[in-house]
C-alpha cells in the first residue's frame, strides 16, 4: 500500500510538474511568477494541514461536495478518506519539491540548443523528445528521489486521511505507541528504510546513465 502510493503520487507529481517547472523557466512575467509561488506554498506546510485542506475541499461535508449537492441536488466527489483523496494529499505536498528541481534544471537548458533544433526541422514534440528531456533526466530523477522519499515516510497526511487504509508510518506508530511493540516498530521501520533506499538507489542509478553515456 505505501510503495503504490508513493509511487503513483510520485508519477503524477512528474507529470504535472515537468511542464510546470518548464513554463516557469521559460515565463519571466508576472504569471510566471505567481505560478511559481502557488506552486511552492505546499512546501510551508505541515502535513496535517494539508491533509486538512484535502478534507475542507472534498470531505463529506467540504466545499466541492456542498456545491454539488446546491447545484444538483446530490454531493459528489466526497474523496477525502478514500484512496483517492489520500493519492490528492500526497501529490500536494510533493507538488513543490519536484518543481524546484526541475525549474533549476530547465534554467540551464541552452535556448541556442533548441533553436538550432527548430532550424533542422524539428516540431515541438520532437524538441521536448530529444533535447529537453534528456537533459532533465538527472533532475527528474532527483525529483522523483525526493518525492518518492518523502511521500514513503509521510505520517500527518496519512495520519489525517487515511481511515482504514494503513500505511508504513501509522503501522510503525502505532506498533510503538498503542501495542507498545518495539520490536515489531523497529522491523517495520528496517523494512521501510530498506526498501527507500533501494528505490532511491535504483532512481538515481537511472538518472546518472544519461549523464555518463553522453560524454565523448
Amino acid at each position: 500500500m505505501t510503495a503504490v502510493l508513493a509511487s503513483v503520487s510520485t508519477l503524477l507529481a512528474l507529470l504535472i510538474c515537468v511542464p510546470a517547472g518548464l513554463y516557469i523557466s521559460a515565463d519571466k512575467s508576472v504569471l510566471g511568477k505567481l505560478l511559481a509561488i502557488a506552486l511552492s506554498i505546499p512546501m510551508s506546510l505541515p502535513g496535517i494541514v494539508i491533509g486538512f485542506f484535502v478534507i475542507l475541499l472534498i470531505g463529506n461535508t467540504g466545499v466541492v461536495p456542498m456545491l454539488f449537492e446546491a447545484t444538483t441536488g446530490q454531493r459528489h466527489l466526497q474523496l477525502a478518506y478514500t484512496w483517492t483523496g489520500l493519492t490528492l494529499g500526497y501529490l500536494y505536498f510533493q507538488i513543490p519539491r519536484v518543481v524546484l528541481v526541475v525549474r533549476g534544471a530547465a534554467d540551464g537548458v541552452r535556448p541556442e540548443v533548441v533553436a538550432s533544433a527548430r532550424t533542422l526541422g524539428a516540431n515541438t514534440t520532437t524538441i521536448y523528445r530529444s533535447v529537453i528531456l534528456p537533459a532533465l533526466r538527472p533532475a527528474i530523477a532527483s525529483a522523483s528521489v525526493l518525492a518518492f522519499a518523502t511521500a514513503f515516510g509521510a505520517y500527518g497526511t496519512a495520519a489525517t486521511l487515511a481511515r482504514g487504509q494503513r500505511v508504513m508510518p501509522l503501522e510503525i506508530a502505532a506498533a510503538f505507541t498503542d501495542n507498545f511493540q518495539p520490536g515489531t516498530a523497529a522491523t517495520l521501520s528496517l523494512i521501510l528504510a530498506t526498501i527507500t533506499t533501494s528505490v532511491l538507489v535504483a532512481i538515481n542509478a537511472w538518472g546518472n546513465k544519461k549523464v555518463v553515456s553522453s560524454r565523448p
